[in-house]
């Protein structure tokens, strides 16, 4: 009695339904995905022209890696709200920015974002 015992032949693993699958799903998850708008945050930056026609003097801050000072008095970055309002009149505040080059770009995020906020400041960023 003769027994055949099938040969094993590999069968080759068809991809384009792989392929198909892949593609619907990265289409799914793009289409399906929210987009935020990530919020901006405006300055106007220092340059040649016509002075500013205020009668108040500029508020200066200086920005370092470890230090921040407005008007030459040295605060903590939750302090500087407080003290901007303070110094502030009635009328529109330009704010001097320095910053040295040895300061984060998160640094100087977290500054603008903290002086956004306030009403009444035209910041200004120089170098």
């Amino acid at each position: 009695m003769n027994i055949s015992i099938p040969k094993n032949t590999a069968k080759r693993l068809a991809l384009t339904s792989l392929i198909d699958v892949i593609f619907l799903l990265l289409l799914f998850f793009m289409l399906t995905s929210t987009f935020s708008r990530f919020s901006d945050i405006p300055f106007f930056p220092a340059g040649s022209g016509a002075g500013a026609t205020t009668s108040q003097a500029p508020l200066f801050i200086k920005l370092n890696e470890d230090r921040l000072s407005l008007n030459g008095t040295t605060y903590n970055i939750n302090q500087l709200a407080t003290a901007l309002l303070d110094l502030q009149n009635a009328e529109t505040t330009i704010l001097l920015l320095s910053v040295s080059d040895d300061v984060t770009a998160q640094r100087l995020v977290n500054v603008m974002t903290l002086i956004r906020p306030l009403d009444g400041f035209k910041l200004q960023i120089i170098h």
